[in-house]
């Protein structure tokens, strides 16, 4: 090989970057260092970085970001494997297989019990070579806004356009349905641009909304925050004065507003208002439509329906695999979807 795998290094920075601006097409690479590899309050990020022999340049890296779930009610260190990239005029020569075992190995030895990935299907092989396991696949639900601007970007295609396709089918045309539920007023939704001790108050109410959950705490939730980017707001609702859920948005390029996260507690009333004023908001601010994107049996796929949402076919997409680290025996439960709540945002 004309190459070899290793750690990084704080002198390989520079090189990092430049890949991820080239490779990744991320404006503003340093600034991800920053704030995604550095400041992460579950800790920074594990990097393993392939060396050209010959120049001595960083020619591609593989990065696990570390996060805290709870697991059965234990609180558990694990890795988010992403931002891999190999440098165009070195591929084809297997260096994604030599760093994928050395960056796992990595995480096994940092106390990661698992490594987790939301592959698209093209990548399903190479990650099954690795001993993962297949939890389930992500569903995307979507709230069309705005017919002409849906079918002008997704129809033909694409996946999400013959998706589209269906649901006009479905729905005789695509329209707006206003979200009906008793004691609206009971409900009062706020933006929110800071996380106080309430939402650690709320993550200790919901965390046993599913047995594995990312831990949703405050400090988790400003960094995801700060991370968003400007094209973005968040909501809390209230029932009474008492924090009761909150969501996170993003404005896509595609004028289309993607839930990034949602939490409630269990009251149907508090997730139906949120739903509702997202959309709302969408609306006013002329979007496409809203999107949220979770694996399957998600909690709220109910209320999110009831609020005209539609679940897109499953033609292809991203599905949950793991791979054991410092964990020798993985508990059953880990490969069961319906034991799991996870959000589009929470692999990004």
């Amino acid at each position: 090989m004309d190459y070899f795998v290793r750690e990084y290094r704080d002198l390989d920075r520079e090189e990092l970057v430049s890949l991820l601006e080239r490779g990744l097409h991320i404006e503003r690479a340093d600034d991800r260092l920053r704030s995604v590899y550095e400041a992460n309050p579950a800790g920074p990020a594990l990097v393993s970085v392939a060396e050209d022999k010959s120049s001595g340049k960083v020619i591609a890296a593989y990065a696990a970001f570390p996060f805290r779930l709870m697991a059965e009610g234990e609180a558990l260190l694990v890795g988010q494997r992403g931002d891999l990239i190999v440098d165009k005029s070195f591929r084809g020569q297997g260096i994604f297989k030599a760093l994928r075992p050395h960056m796992v190995a990595r995480a096994s030895e940092a106390g990661m019990a698992f490594t987790l990935s939301m592959p698209n299907p093209a990548a399903w092989a190479g990650h099954r070579s690795m001993g993962c396991t297949e939890v389930g696949a992500l569903v995307t639900m979507l709230l069309p806004l705005d017919a002409t601007r849906i079918a002008r970007r997704y129809l033909p295609g694409n996946v999400l356009g013959s998706a589209a396709s269906h649901i006009v089918g479905a729905v005789g045309g695509l329209f707006w349905r206003e979200a009906r539920f008793k004691d609206q007023g009971e409900y009062t939704c706020r933006p929110v641009s800071v996380f106080d001790e309430r939402f650690d108050q709320l993550w200790q109410e919901t965390s046993s909304l599913r047995a594995i959950m990312m831990i949703r705490d405050r400090a988790y939730l400003q960094w995801r925050w700060s991370i968003l980017g400007r094209d973005q707001w968040a909501l809390a609702v209230e029932r009474g004065g008492r924090l009761a859920g909150y969501a996170l948005v993003r404005r896509r390029e595609d004028g289309m507003a993607e839930i990034k996260d949602f939490l409630t507690t269990q009251d149907e009333g508090a997730a139906t208002s949120l739903i509702h004023t997202v959309a709302a908001q969408a609306r006013a601010e002329g979007m496409a439509g809203v999107a949220f994107q979770s694996l399957e049996d998600c909690p709220y796929f109910a209320a999110f329906q009831r609020c005209g949402f539609r679940v897109l076919p499953r033609a292809s997409g991203s599905a949950l695999v793991l791979v054991p680290g410092a964990v020798e025996v993985m508990s059953p439960s880990w490969g069961q979807s319906s034991n799991w709540y996870l959000t589009a945002g929470d692999r990004e």
